[in-house]
């Protein structure tokens, strides 16, 4: 990402040189200098510039014509009644819903924006990958419940192994992607890259809560992100050339969700 400054728009207020107070941005006859090895790509200075002269990748950015305050509760009631779905109808998603989807990632708080989406609507595809994860969870299972001296050395270590046994076991190996998952979103990028990895959470959350919106049931899948991690011949079948950060899955819900659970609350503390 190459963010630039237009200097026949510039009008050298200063604003982005003030607000970044000499970091990644300085100042050269009054037009603003960026500093590539330290800018991390916030583009914090795009939104701010009032003349619309910073670029990124030889793009003005769009004024903002009316700035509407999101209404917190209808937010809060969001997150209140998203759950992980993990059954799906037999319904296809339409591509400009799923498009709809993705677009929001570049909207994510990440630090980096040197991460690529890989969207997957194939069915067949879908039953190759779930085909792959089933092997991964039976090598796992083999290797750490085939031999008792091996279980026993983990739960030395891993005193929740024997819940780990049963989730292997659950559907008898027959099965790791959700029923009926319909598109299957994967975040990729260069674990090398500074931050990288670290900023992929933040995108897959925001495609989580637009997908939530928009009335997709969705879930993380660690068993297909580990699946992909370790299994090159299936990377190269899909041609992911990068690190794989994180899988979610979509599909339109199959399942009843009619209460709120409540009872439980993350434990707060203030520091005074």
């Amino acid at each position: 990402m190459m963010i630039a400054v237009d200097k026949d728009t510039c009008t050298k207020c200063g604003v982005c040189i003030q607000m970044m107070k000499g970091y990644c941005i300085a100042e050269q006859d009054g037009f603003p200098v960026f500093d590539a090895t330290l800018c991390n790509t916030c583009q914090k200075c795009v939104s701010i510039c009032p003349s619309q002269a910073i670029t990124v990748n030889g793009i003005h950015s769009d004024r903002i014509s009316e700035m509407h305050q999101a209404d917190p509760e209808q937010i809060y009631s969001l997150f209140e009644k998203r759950r992980s779905i993990k059954h799906y109808k037999k319904q296809p998603i339409p591509r400009e819903v799923v498009t709809k989807i993705v677009s929001v990632a570049k909207y994510a708080p990440n630090q980096n924006k040197n991460l690529s989406v890989l969207v997957i609507d194939d069915m067949q595809r879908i039953a190759e990958i779930d085909k792959a994860a089933i092997a991964f969870v039976k090598t796992m299972h083999r290797v750490l419940f085939g031999f008792k001296p091996v279980e026993l050395l983990c739960r030395l270590f891993y005193k929740d192994i024997g819940a780990l046994k049963k989730k292997m076991e659950h559907n008898s190996f027959q099965r790791v992607i959700n029923e009926n998952t319909q598109v299957i979103i994967m975040v990729t990028g260069n674990k090398k890259v500074p931050v990288t990895e670290r900023s992929a959470p933040y995108m897959l959350a925001t495609m989580m809560c637009m997908a939530e919106s928009l009335g997709i049931g969705n879930c993380l899948m660690d068993s297909i992100y580990l699946t992909l991690r370790t299994n090159r011949k299936l990377r190269k079948k899909l041609k992911i050339q990068e690190d794989v950060f994180g899988v979610l899955v979509l599909g339109y819900s199959n399942e009843n969700v009619k209460n709120i659970p409540r009872g439980y609350e993350v434990n707060v503390r203030w520091n005074v």
